[in-house]
């Protein structure tokens, strides 16, 4: 992957991950099924970023790593308070499509 891909590829993670946010301010469900098509937007390209397919087991424990790591937590609620634990929610209930 080259550099530009790369940053291209990060520009629409965090194109996407405003659009999951916006789903947490609106009070949307994590599990509704209007947050499956970004949920599963977000997986293909964390694929693409490992350069391999991205099993359910793999999106889930990325899932957890995101709860886990402090680093990702203060990235995620930055963007919204609460985004943490909303977004590995969403995560873990669309990571079997």
């Amino acid at each position: 992957m080259t550099d530009a891909n790369r940053a291209q590829l990060k520009e629409e993670l965090k194109s996407l991950e405003q659009a999951l946010a916006e789903g947490l301010r609106r009070g949307v469900p994590p599990d509704a099924e209007a947050v499956g098509g970004l949920i599963g937007s977000h997986r293909a390209r964390v694929a693409t970023m490992w350069g391999k397919d991205c099993p359910p087991a793999a999106y889930q424990g990325l899932a957890d790593l995101y709860l886990a790591h402090r680093d990702f937590r203060a990235r995620y609620e930055a963007i919204a308070p609460g985004f943490t634990d909303w977004l590995v929610a969403a995560m873990k209930a669309h990571s079997q499509a």
